[in-house]
């Protein structure tokens, strides 16, 4: 380990560095993790059978004595237990009940001012983990499983060929192509390039999907648009979904609320609906034959020619109303389209199939 002090005058101000430098061997099926707080952590890949961790800290004060008492309470414990290589940052308490509460608000002790900052090398196929409070992270292509824990920072990373187990909380995440992820999101904004599977839950959230085989969400007060999906499900309370292009199926049951399908294939497999005070919009393909059923109060339905010349059955004391019956031209192959709508808008409208059709 290599212990730098710099101590540097500016505008009146005091600061100090003190550089961690550690290296180690890489056993097999290797575990590398981080844990940190009051800084950025920035993981690479190299072709070197061994982990390098190069950290910084900093503190910024109005003298000297004050930085380096501050200083002095920072430390980076190192370990190698097995297969797992670790690094951890550790800050003493500054004293006293108001030191203690700074401490946790953000890389401040006192009036001094305290960054941590990270820089890993990794071989690209180990497993990473990494947790981050009020910091960013910067992530290259992975090929091991990721675990990745951060709150009050952002996340930049690109392609991960193996699973990402996310907790996110107040901050911004963007990534490039994914296999499967486990998201737990508070308050965060993600957006995602491709991926395989997801399984999100989350709260005040802002999401965006390019394309996705499958995802699941249990979704509250959130937005979500997914630009191109085979497979949706989703509970939520409070959300607004937007899909721009469906190709399989999806199952969401929905709370006060509002749904927009904007753009579904004609062979689309199945659209199953429930929505409790909730706006539904879908555009179905013209060339679709679709066996439907469909139900709510009549006076929130705006619905195709089609659709209302299907069989009508009264629900005098719901004050509602269903419809049931094959929509579009006859063929060997049916979709299925099954709503029940309790209060909102109801609104399907059909796309007229373009003189050159795309293979959609």
């Amino acid at each position: 380990m290599i212990a730098l002090f710099l101590a540097i005058p500016l505008l009146a101000q005091v600061r100090q560095e003190r550089d961690f430098k550690r290296s180690f061997s890489v056993p097999q099926n290797a575990k590398v993790e981080v844990v940190s707080k009051y800084g950025e952590v920035i993981i690479r890949t190299w072709e070197l059978d061994s982990v390098k961790f190069n950290v910084v800290v900093r503190a910024e004060g109005k003298n000297s004595s004050a930085v380096a008492k501050s200083m002095s309470r920072v430390d980076i414990k190192f370990r190698k237990i097995g297969s797992v290589i670790s690094a951890v940052t550790e800050i003493g308490s500054s004293g006293g009940i108001f030191g203690n509460v700074m401490n946790e608000v953000g890389g401040v002790i006192g009036s001094n001012k305290l960054k941590v900052d990270y820089q890993v090398w990794i071989p690209k196929d180990v497993m990473l983990s990494v947790e981050n409070k009020y910091g960013d992270i910067y992530l290259t292509d992975l090929d091991g499983k990721v675990d990745l824990d951060v709150s009050h920072g952002d996340i930049k990373a690109n392609d991960f060929s193996k699973s990402l187990n996310l907790k996110h909380s107040f901050g911004k995440a963007s990534f490039g192509e994914l296999n499967d992820g486990i998201f737990t999101l508070r308050g965060a904004e993600i957006r995602i390039d491709a991926a395989q599977d997801l399984n999100i839950e989350s709260g005040s959230s802002e999401i965006r999907v390019d394309k996705v085989s499958r995802i699941q969400l249990n979704s509250r007060n959130d937005k979500i648009h997914l630009l191109d999906a085979t497979e949706i499900m989703c509970e939520g309370s409070f959300t607004n979904l937007t899909s721009d292009l469906l190709r399989g199926s999806a199952r969401l049951d929905f709370s006060y609320g509002d749904i927009y399908l904007s753009r579904i294939v004609k062979d689309f497999n199945s659209i199953d609906i429930t929505g409790k005070s909730t706006d539904i919009n879908l555009i179905l393909n013209q060339a679709s034959y679709t066996k439907t059923y469909i139900k709510g109060p009549e006076d929130r339905m705006i619905l195709p020619n089609s659709m209302l010349t299907m069989q009508k059955q009264q629900f005098v004391e719901e004050e509602k109303i269903s419809l049931s019956g094959f929509v579009g031209n006859t063929n060997t192959r049916h979709s299925q389209l099954l709503i029940e709508a309790d209060g909102g808008e109801l609104i399907i409208a059909i796309k007229e199939t373009p003189i050159f059709v795309d293979k959609d």
